[in-house]
């Protein structure tokens, strides 16, 4: 009996070692897993999460190449290692600029760096669905755009200025000169019918 219960005694310590080093042998492995500091979107369409945990831990400032554009995405920005980065931007021209979709509308996981090769613009604006109009954001300098959410966005070269703002300028200007004439009329009344 008590031979028996020190073998039971050895066999659980085995066990216990060994599921042991089996798990730092596995942590051993995720760490070794090395991904690319220079991505081509078209090869890689979606950074998983894995990837962004393993940028987040290293701090390491990833480059994407894509048709046209580059992302740059510092690991030391990432915020949610969890939501995927989708590479491929969609980029066309309209009247205005240009239009293109960051992460197809999702939330990011973190600020990103956008530089376009071809394409330049001061005013960056968000499309809002809610309000179903573009609003601007800032403007930009020549180092890059600062995207800190998915969503569809418009890069022009001279500022959009809201039809709504231009008729109320346009209207309150009227209303001014209006008043401005019937103040000079009242003030002046006693010498206007002599």
């Amino acid at each position: 009996m008590r031979k028996t219960k020190e073998k039971l005694y050895v066999f659980i310590i085995f066990i216990v070692v060994n599921v042991f080093f089996a798990c730092k042998a596995e942590v051993v492995k995720a760490k070794e897993v090395k991904y690319p500091d220079c991505i081509v979107a078209e090869e890689q369409p979606v950074i998983t999460g894995d990837m962004l945990r393993y940028y987040y831990q290293n701090e390491t400032q990833v480059r994407i190449k894509g048709n046209g554009y580059n992302i740059l995405l510092n690991g030391s920005d990432i915020c949610n290692y969890e939501n995927e980065l989708q590479t491929k931007i969609e980029v066309r021209r309209i009247e205005q600029g240009i239009v293109f979709t960051v992460n197809c509308g999702k939330q990011l996981c973190g600020d990103l760096r956008l530089e376009f090769e071809q394409y330049a613009g001061d005013n960056l604006y968000l499309y809002n669905a809610s309000k179903d109009k573009y609003e601007l954001l800032e403007a930009m300098d020549s180092s890059g755009l600062y995207i800190t959410q998915g969503g569809m966005y418009l890069l022009t070269e001279k500022r959009e200025v809201d039809s709504v703002a231009k008729r109320a300028t346009f209207i309150g200007g009227m209303f001014v000169i209006v008043g401005l004439i019937i103040g000079y009329i009242g003030m002046r009344k006693r010498y206007l019918f002599w």
